[in-house]
């Protein structure tokens, strides 16, 4: 029996050295087994001493596991992407055949013969109107080349009469500018002197012009608004101070997390009418239009803000649960959409603020007549509404200027007319036209008139094209063909998204095979130095090249679940422990073989992320 021991390493040995030789010439070789040599093997193992089996060899075992199982789902994938896609392609061609159906019958119920009769009257006429256009170019090209050869150097007579109507086009434009110029310096003129209420009826706000001047709008406020007036809250300069309380309501509203609230017009002249009366009557609050209220009385001092009293100072109260907190709730009531704000002083020096909300505007549920106080409101920022009265102010100032302005351009027009008159008088006056363009000024004019006849006829028939098709497209059974035709547009649309969806998903599912193949691979390349390293039991012995990480599993090289035909049942080690440890020289080849394996594995990885990625 020693003898027999002894005769066995030499084999060993080779077939270890030949293996990783094989391996090498594969063009995979791995330095872990290929250091390995028969020298390197203890021969306490390859006698069959005992050995607990190696934690490296666990974990290589553990990851071929995982391995197997992404792949073998990396195949499932696969397999269901490209049934995936060979759906979606086998719709995408009955959605285009479908759509191709649908586009022929409806160009068939469309083909009717009054349509395809409007149809070429149109391109009859405008055939005849092409040839007319011509006709008249030549002929009024030759009457040109004659007035040159008689007039001389000078201007023809055609020239002189296109010079003076495009001086007669300019003149009417000019006096139209005049007309329109002449209209808003007298709007300006009146307007002025309305402050706010001029503004408001400027842009077309009626609600908010009529709460301020018509006392069926605010009958208990309308007679302490004096429209305009310094330090009232309608004048414009008031309203433009407001602006800056609108910001600071809206900074405190966002630093509280709540939006920010839009400037109303509506709201704008509510605050004023309110903030007059409240001037003149006791500091108390109207109480006339339907909305949330804020009033303040002070005199104005330099840094004064109305918020450090509706804000600051009854927040505190909120918290302690005492004192007055309504304006406070009012200035961060989240309900709250809109506002607005005004400002008007007493004679004797005080100042009364007031700011206006609504939870909706126009709010034309909320009033007693739809049309009485929201016709014509605008809602915009503090930003934007700031501007609108920068550029109203700017129409007051500039009107009266661009008047003058077109007073003058209108004059300048008018010159220029009379000066190309008479130079179209005098050269009318000189020496008789000769025969030659007398006749080539007839030929001309006929020409002129039969391109107005083939307008006419042009128009005519593009009317009666379009008065056809109107009675085609109305027809039941194209209204039918349309519908049909717009479903299978909408089908061949989602069949293109399909289609493009299962490539993306077939490409994902090819990437994902090639990333198991490798991993596999790997973890062949991990088991196999396991093995070499000397940490396999008698138990886990590699079948077919494949190491198996629980006894009782099958594994096949293909790295799809394995058929009967290709799978051996590694057999449960016995009770009592763990396997033992006994290589002989076929180990060494099964090892071999496992790297053989993961080579393999590695160029198929290869190939598949080949043709994903090219």
């Amino acid at each position: 029996m020693q003898s027999g021991k002894r005769e066995s390493q030499p084999v060993r040995r080779l077939a270890l050295t030949s293996a990783v030789a094989g391996v090498a010439l594969l063009g995979c070789a791995t330095p872990a087994v290929a250091n390995q040599g028969a020298a390197d093997l203890n021969p306490k193992q390859s006698e069959g001493t005992s050995s607990t089996e190696n934690p490296k060899l666990a974990a290589a075992r553990h990851r071929l596991n995982k391995a197997e199982a992404a792949l073998t789902k990396a195949h499932q994938d696969l397999d269901t992407a490209q049934e995936e896609k060979a759906k979606a392609d086998s719709d995408k061609d009955r959605s285009t055949r479908i759509h191709g159906e649908k586009r022929t019958a409806y160009n068939q119920a469309r083909n009717t013969p009054a349509l395809t009769q409007a149809q070429h009257r149109v391109e009859t006429a405008t055939a005849e109107h092409d040839q007319a256009k011509a006709a008249f170019d030549r002929a009024q090209q030759e009457v040109t080349r004659l007035e040159h050869l008689e007039s001389g150097s000078g201007a023809t007579i055609t020239e002189l009469t296109e010079a003076r109507d495009q001086a007669k086009a300019a003149l009417d434009h000019a006096e139209l500018t005049t007309a329109s110029r002449r209209a808003a310096a007298a709007e300006a003129d009146q307007l002025r002197p309305q402050g706010t209420a001029g503004y408001f009826k400027h842009k077309g706000a009626t609600g908010a012009y009529n709460i301020l001047t018509d006392s069926g709008y605010g009958d208990k406020t309308h007679g302490s608004i004096q429209l305009g007036q310094s330090g009232d809250a309608t004048s414009i300069d008031q309203m433009l101070e407001t602006l800056q309380w609108l910001d600071e309501a809206n900074r405190i509203r966002t630093a509280e997390g709540k939006r920010e609230l839009q400037v109303s017009d509506t709201l704008m002249a509510m605050a004023q009418a309110d903030a007059d009366w409240s001037r003149d009557n006791n500091n108390d609050h109207a109480r006339v239009f339907p909305i949330g209220e804020n009033l303040i009385w002070t005199s104005p001092t330099s840094g004064y803000n109305p918020f450090d009293y509706w804000y600051t100072e009854e927040k505190g109260n909120k918290v302690k649960g005492e004192g007055e907190t309504g304006h406070y709730e009012n200035v961060i009531n989240d309900n709250y959409a809109f506002t607005g704000f005004a400002i008007s002083n007493a004679s004797n020096g005080m100042m009364t603020m007031a700011q206006t909300f609504q939870f909706t505007a126009p709010s034309v549920t909320r009033s007693l007549d739809p049309n009485l106080y929201w016709a014509g409101n605008h809602n915009s920022s503090t930003a934007d509404y700031f501007q609108d009265i920068n550029d109203y102010l700017n129409f007051l100032d500039n009107a009266q200027a661009e008047l003058t302005s077109a007073q003058a351009a209108e004059t300048a027009a008018r010159a220029d007319l009379d000066a190309r008159q008479r130079a179209l008088d005098a050269a009318q006056s000189g020496p008789s036209p000769s025969t030659g363009l007398i006749a080539a000024r007839s030929v001309r004019d006929l020409a002129r008139t039969n391109l107005d006849v083939a307008d006419s006829n042009l128009t005519n028939a593009q009317a009666a094209l379009t008065a056809a098709q109107a009675a085609v497209d109305s027809d039941p059974d194209v209204v039918a063909a349309l519908r049909a035709l717009n479903e299978a547009n909408d089908n061949l649309s989602k069949a293109n998204h399909a289609i493009a969806l299962a490539d993306s998903n077939l490409a994902t599912a090819r990437r994902n095979l090639a990333d198991a193949l490798a991993e596999r691979a790997a973890a062949y390349q991990e088991l196999t130095a396991a093995l070499v390293s000397g940490g396999l039991g008698v138990d886990n012995r590699p079948v077919d090249g494949v190491v198996t990480g629980t006894p009782g599993t099958v594994i096949s090289q293909t790295g799809k679940p394995a058929k009967p035909s290709d799978q051996r049942i590694v057999p449960q080690a016995p009770a009592g422990g763990p396997g033992r440890l006994a290589l002989t020289g076929s180990d060494s080849l099964i090892a071999a073989a496992a790297a053989a394996s993961l080579c393999a594995t590695a160029m198929g990885a290869f190939a598949i992320r080949r043709k994903v990625l090219f």
